[in-house]
């Protein structure tokens, strides 16, 4: 990974959306407003599913201005970031997954044995069906 001054191109910068940038974006959103525009406009190429950061096993991905609700939208990432997004998500059994929204609806679905942590802005509502043996945790995003 090249240190931020050292990005050539906007996958270099996608390159660094680990599990702090996602939060510092989300926290952004909430205070300032209009970053999942800005997000969607300059990096339409690495969010929304089609980027996954891999650091040393741990997975970000960041979804901005999407409604996923057709579906159920399966988590596949260490953590994920939702800013500006109305969405369904599933965590499948025995999976433990992170998710940090700002301004955004998600209704989580918890399979068996499955672990949910949600960080959320007071702008976002969050709901949750949890299957046998499921732990889930909502707090404030700070």
């Amino acid at each position: 990974m090249k240190p931020i001054a050292e990005a050539g191109s906007k996958k270099d910068l996608a390159d660094l959306l680990d599990i702090n940038a996602c939060e510092w974006l989300c926290q952004m959103n909430a205070k300032h407003g209009n970053i999942g525009e800005w997000v969607a406009a300059n990096f339409g190429n690495f969010i929304n599913g089609r980027f996954v950061n891999d650091r040393n096993g741990y997975t970000t991905e960041l979804y901005s201005g999407v409604s996923y609700t057709h579906s159920q939208l399966p988590l596949r990432c260490t953590v994920t970031a939702f800013i500006d997004c109305e969405a369904e998500i599933v965590v499948r059994r025995n999976e433990v997954r992170r998710i940090v929204c700002s301004k955004s609806r998600i209704k989580a679905v918890l399979e068996e044995n499955a672990e949910l942590l949600v960080e959320k802005d007071g702008d976002s509502e969050i709901s949750i069906e949890s299957g046998e043996k499921s732990k889930y945790n909502i707090k404030d995003l700070k």
